[in-house]
């Protein structure tokens, strides 16, 4: 299994694209407006959250945290990779690639883009289980939810001038992909795992924690979400759970790896 050629990939601008991204868009900022208002962001930062509102489901806090992180590692020096797990259209990894921790390190990005599997039994509550649209078998099967396409991600990647030199798309599940890709990767700088699922954040965990740097960041997105995502988190550290740091009562936590 390899990483995906990027170059051969064509963009998603067909009219019908276009109309239907555009309404996602403007419910995502219709739902944010005042958190968009509030004057978190930079002009320049802002202006980059509204040209990805019609790729991301992730909220402004959230993307908030995500660029304070960037700018962490490279103030702190980190060195390593940039690893996001659970892509969606893209909009999340623009910002990463757009950054100055972006523009001289390689982003590793994975997603199965046929959406979501199977959720297990750890996710049989509330929304875990509708996303998983009630099949809680384990199994790697697209159950029909989140549903995206590389070409929604190498569309946004070209927006954003991206160098695709510096990414590595892998495509398929992460319990297929991982194993492959983590050979080939030095240390990690900032791991971003929104996986949803308990199965999904615990290979996540146990495949890519061990290769992130001490000082470096990692965000759980789902951790106060999903209680399958959270109780992966708490049997992957056992009773030796970092200091986590919460993002918003939507949004998750991160952490930075301290040994």
């Amino acid at each position: 299994m390899k990483a995906l050629e990027l170059a051969a990939l064509p963009s998603r601008n067909g009219p019908v694209d276009l109309a239907k991204d555009g309404l996602f868009g403007a419910r995502y900022l219709l739902r944010n407006w005042r958190a968009l208002r509030a004057r978190e962001f930079s002009p320049s930062r802002l202006a980059k959250v509204m040209g990805i509102a019609r790729y991301t489901q992730v909220t402004p806090p959230g993307l908030k945290t995500l660029f304070q992180l960037l700018d962490r590692i490279e103030h702190d020096g980190i060195a390593g990779d940039l690893v996001e797990c659970g892509v969606w259209r893209g909009g999340v990894a623009a910002l990463i690639c757009d950054s100055p921790a972006g523009r001289k390190r390689t982003t590793w990005l994975f997603d199965s883009f046929e959406g979501m599997p199977e959720g297990t039994a750890e996710d049989s509550c509330g929304h875990s289980s509708a996303l998983a649209r009630g099949r809680l078998g384990g199994k790697l099967a697209p159950v029909g939810t989140n549903v995206a396409t590389p070409e929604f991600l190498v569309t946004l990647l070209r927006r954003f001038r991206a160098d695709l030199s510096r990414v590595r798309v892998f495509k398929g599940w992460f319990q297929e992909t991982l194993p492959v890709a983590v050979p080939e990767m030095g240390p990690i700088a900032l791991l971003r795992i929104d996986g949803d699922f308990y199965a999904s954040t615990k290979v996540c965990l146990e495949q890519l924690y061990p290769k992130v740097a001490p000082g470096g960041c990692v965000i759980i997105d789902d951790y106060n979400t999903f209680e399958g995502c959270r109780k992966a988190v708490q049997e992957y550290f056992g009773g030796k759970t970092p200091e986590l740091h919460e993002i918003s009562q939507e949004q998750g936590v991160w952490f930075v790896r301290t040994l």
